[in-house]
């Protein structure tokens, strides 16, 4: 039985401090609470080979850090280009008759909005190609670090590199990210949401290629098994993945025939 020495809020999350005891004391007093933790520290530090383990670790905290700094390099883009195009609109708003007073309308805003938009998703991809460079040498590594599969199953950076791509409509990076999560991950444990969210963005992303070749429709079939196997239910399913569905089905695709 455990007690709480104060108040706990309902979905306020429970902590345990562990970090500076060995990795067999903590696996012993986790056990305890009927508990396996699965973070990089609790994985990392059984392994067999401490090098590797090393290294896959290293690659994990620089896109940590990575990530963490890429609102900020977003926020500075942005923010820059609203600085660019404030003062040329301020020079374009002299040249505008009455009759062509919306300025979000004009020709010119528009294409010079894309032109800027455009830089600063290059931009923003360099900044991604660094952290992309380390996952697939950590991907790399798989055959030799038995427990990187419950890593990238379960670390919410790898899950968020993909998105960030998806974000800026680079859709075949996140497929590549996405897809490597998805293989790590059992779909018959706790996962199966996760699964169906991975399989729902690497759908999305091929949609958004306008790509419908084999690979994607092998995802679609994937994507139907794994609704299926969740909720038991066409109708259920209809309900659950109905914004998907519809892309699936504007795309040409019957999704419950295929």
């Amino acid at each position: 039985m455990l007690r709480a020495f104060k108040e706990i809020q309902i979905g306020e999350e429970i902590t345990t401090a562990y970090r500076n005891l060995s990795v067999a004391d903590r696996k012993e007093q986790l056990a305890t609470l009927d508990f396996e933790c699965k973070c990089r520290l609790c994985l990392f530090e059984a392994s067999e080979d401490p090098k590797i383990t090393r290294e896959v670790q290293d690659a994990f905290n620089f896109i940590e850090r990575k990530l963490e700094n890429f609102k900020s390099v977003k926020e500075a883009l942005h923010e820059r280009s609203a600085e660019m195009l404030s003062i040329e609109f301020e020079k374009l708003f002299d040249t505008l008759t009455e009759e062509s007073f919306v300025l979000d309308d004009h020709p010119q805003v528009k294409l010079r909005s894309a032109q800027l938009y455009d830089v600063d998703v290059k931009a923003m991809k360099l900044y991604l190609d660094e952290m992309m460079e380390k996952f697939r040498k950590t991907v790399d590594l798989r055959s030799e670090t038995p427990d990187l599969n419950s890593v990238l199953a379960h670390e919410l950076i790898i899950y968020e590199l993909g998105m960030e791509h998806f974000r800026i409509g680079y859709f075949k990076e996140c497929i590549e990210v996405l897809v490597e999560i998805r293989k790590a991950v059992n779909t018959a444990s706790e996962l199966v949401r996760k699964v169906i969210k991975l399989d729902q963005f690497i759908i999305f992303s091929h949609l958004r290629l306008k790509e419908m070749n084999k690979e994607a429709v092998e995802w679609i079939r994937i994507f139907k098994e794994d609704l299926m196997k969740a909720y038991g239910s066409v109708s259920i399913v209809r309900e659950v993945a109905g914004a998907t569905l519809r892309e699936i089905e504007e795309a040409g695709i019957d999704f419950f025939k295929i």
